[in-house]
């Protein structure tokens, strides 16, 4: 994520044969799976009392933990099938905390530690990122720093064993003579060769790359957070703020349940999901409305001059058609606006509309995108990489939640309110003590 220039197209270059179309339609099985798992475990959860209110971010953290661990290590981390069998939590918010719940996995469990989604995240995280210095000084004085630090070592630990015995099992490396402590170790073992880190590996070391493009190890450790990230946090956000959406507009989850139930397997191919046109123009609406990223920023490498689309007055009062930037200026990017500007979508820019992709404005053709005419996944060189893994994952899960329960908003849909900490994910007015939730009436549903 913070690599530049010529050291992230080296990186980038290794890594796209792992998010090619045709290695992601390998993994939409694997997606269908862990989605019928987490039906199955809101189906327990609600038991004898179907239309119970629930926080559904929990359940939606453990499914994409599970998929992001078998995905991209080969590990799975059981989260959402082994949750002790709990009902209720003192503290629904915490994603952190809930969705680790009965999981052995230390890498499962040091991610969580490392990347909070409880209340202090956002301040606590920036305050980090851009004064360094503060590490040193809250790791002494702050018990929720040292826990993260000490999370994030055993991230690299963990991290360095699982590139070492992925290499081993490919054959980059000569077996270990006493393979009784390479089944002691921490490190899942994994031996199909189709995880993302795999898949990095043998791009990495394949005869096409010369040595001087190759990621270290180091470099290629690093990127297991990355791919959790990405991979987990992101993708859950965007389904909580698709379940809010559909549970707020009725009509467009009962005409999407409609048209999912055409497909007769609970299992269907990456190919039948994306010829559902209305199921594809919801998940694009979804992300459009509410992506996960509201917004990111930049730093130019060099000056340069950016050209407006229309003159602006300074804060001088001149009228200017450019912008000039100097290197290191940071550069500002409102996804958020760019997705719900009036002059790009219309005037109902700001409701949820399925419809209009259906008749897009020309003016969408305009915007900097990679996928859905949108500035969700960004675009250019430092694009989101994974941007079909989280489609294909998103709507695997909304398959597979929306043919089997109803979602109701649980509260006043203005008592909704969002909060960012990387991603922007909701809170219940009033209720900031209990940290993140998004509470549904969920009901079983059968055709």
């Amino acid at each position: 994520m913070n690599r530049k220039g010529a050291a992230h197209k080296r990186q980038r270059r290794v890594m796209n044969p792992s998010f090619s179309p045709g290695h992601i339609k390998e993994m939409n099985e694997l997606f269908l799976m862990k989605a019928l798992e987490l039906r199955d475990a809101l189906s327990a959860h609600l038991g004898a009392n179907p239309s119970e209110t629930v926080n559904i971010i929990p359940f939606i953290a453990r499914c994409t933990l599970d998929i992001i661990g078998l995905a991209g290590f080969n590990t799975d981390f059981n989260t959402v099938k082994n949750t002790n069998g709990e009902k209720k939590d003192e503290n629904p918010g915490n994603i952190a905390k809930q969705e680790n719940a009965g999981s052995t996995s230390d890498l499962a469990d040091a991610f969580a530690k490392s990347f909070r989604t409880d209340q202090g995240y956002a301040i606590m995280q920036i305050l980090l990122a851009w004064i360094p210095p503060l590490r040193s000084v809250l790791f002494l004085f702050d018990s929720t720093t040292r826990a993260a630090e000490d999370a994030q070592a055993t991230m690299r630990r963990i991290g360095k064993q699982l590139v070492e015995e992925r290499k081993r099992e490919l054959g980059f490396l000569p077996p270990k003579a006493d393979e009784q402590q390479s089944q002691q170790r921490d490190a899942p073992s994994s031996g199909t060769g189709k995880d993302l880190l795999s898949l990095m590996i043998k791009a990495n070391m394949s005869p096409d790359v010369s040595p001087e493009q190759r990621m270290t190890d180091a470099e290629v450790m690093h990127q297991i957070p990355t791919f959790m990230v990405a991979g987990h946090e992101t993708t859950a956000t965007g389904l909580v703020w698709a379940l809010y959406s559909l549970s707020t507009h009725p009509e467009v989850q009962s005409r999407l349940r409609t048209e999912l139930y055409t497909l007769s397997s609970p299992t269907p191919t990456m190919n039948e999901l994306n010829e559902l046109s209305y199921f594809d123009a919801v998940v694009k609406e979804c992300l459009r409305l509410n992506s996960p990223f509201e917004n990111t920023l930049r730093i130019a490498q060099a000056d340069d001059v950016i050209p407006v689309g229309k003159p602006f007055l300074d804060r001088s009062g001149q009228l200017r058609d450019r912008i000039r930037i100097k290197k290191g200026d940071g550069v500002f990017l409102p996804v958020l606006v760019m997705n719900r500007l009036e002059e790009i979508w219309g005037p109902d820019a700001a409701e949820f509309d399925p419809e209009r992709w259906f008749k897009l404005p020309e003016a969408t053709n305009s915007v900097p995108s990679v996928w859905g005419n949108q500035f969700s996944f960004l675009s250019g060189p430092r694009s989101c990489i994974g941007f079909r893994f989280a489609v294909m994952e998103m709507k695997s899960i909304l398959y597979t939640l929306i043919r089997n329960f109803e979602f109701k908003l649980g509260v006043a849909e203005e008592d909704i309110l969002k909060t960012s900490a990387i991603v922007t994910r909701p809170m219940v007015r009033g209720q900031k003590d209990k940290g993140t939730q998004m509470p549904l009436i969920v009901t079983p549903w059968t055709p």
